[in-house]
């Protein structure tokens, strides 16, 4: 399953960039998110609520301000990117993520279809209009972390 998106805030980069640049951050967008913590080689596990297993994140490439790649393994495993294009009065944040349910090879792309795409583009979806607000309401995105 791939989910693209595009998304113009009234924000600078460097807050958009904030919001994405470790998955401890990553609250500041979802709001979803329960326990992170800190695993070894910079991996992280992050709860994410509706879901029974936890995520695991690693931050892969980060161009400061610009661009921020990560991959997810464990029972997810998959890889995303978003990048921040400056505006007049703002960013436009766009990107994807890519996962796959590994695990169950044979039922993955039922699985997918009827649970995972749909929430997770419900999670970003959510997370975009979150980071929209944030920006409008011109709280930036370092009091909403």
């Amino acid at each position: 399953m791939r989910i693209e998106f595009e998304q113009s805030v009234k924000m600078s980069p460097a807050e958009a960039y904030a919001c994405f640049r470790s998955p401890e951050s990553w609250a500041c967008v979802s709001g979803v998110f329960g326990k992170v913590a800190p695993l070894a080689d910079g991996w992280f596990s992050l709860s994410l609520a509706g879901f029974p297993v936890p995520l695991r994140a690693k931050i892969t490439r980060e161009d400061p301000y610009r661009r921020v790649a990560w991959k997810i393994a464990g029972f997810f495993e998959g890889e995303g990117e978003v990048s921040f294009e400056p505006t007049d009065d703002g960013v436009i944040v766009f990107g994807y993520e890519r996962l796959e349910a590994k695990w169950l090879p044979l039922l993955a792309p039922m699985l997918e279809r009827l649970y995972l795409e749909r929430r997770f583009r419900k999670l970003w979806a959510h997370g975009l209009r979150r980071l929209r607000r944030l920006g409008e309401s011109g709280e930036g995105a370092a009091e909403a972390a």
